[in-house]
């Protein structure tokens, strides 16, 4: 799976990927500002290569694997979604 998830508690990031070894980041170790894009980029690469991923399949003919890879980024758009819910 190539989920990322991030939690904010306090002045503390989480983060969780797709090999679910946990990141821990905290406002000492990484300003806000740097958290922030390294949770973007982060997400932006995973979901960059999702479409990938989904382009093979389409190309290569292997409808086997076009449905799950579009949950797949649909889920982590909505996690994004929701994770920035209060900047929108």
């Amino acid at each position: 799976m190539h989920r990322i998830f991030f939690l904010r508690r306090g002045g503390s990031y989480f983060f969780s990927s797709d090999n679910d070894l946990p990141l821990f980041f905290t406002t000492s170790t990484m300003n806000l500002e740097d958290q922030r894009l390294k949770f973007i980029n982060a997400s932006m690469e995973t979901i960059h290569n999702l479409c990938d991923e989904l382009y093979e399949s389409l190309v290569d003919q292997e409808f086997h694997r076009v449905d799950p890879t579009i949950k797949e980024i649909i889920e982590i758009l909505q996690d994004l979604n929701q994770t920035f819910q209060d900047e929108i």
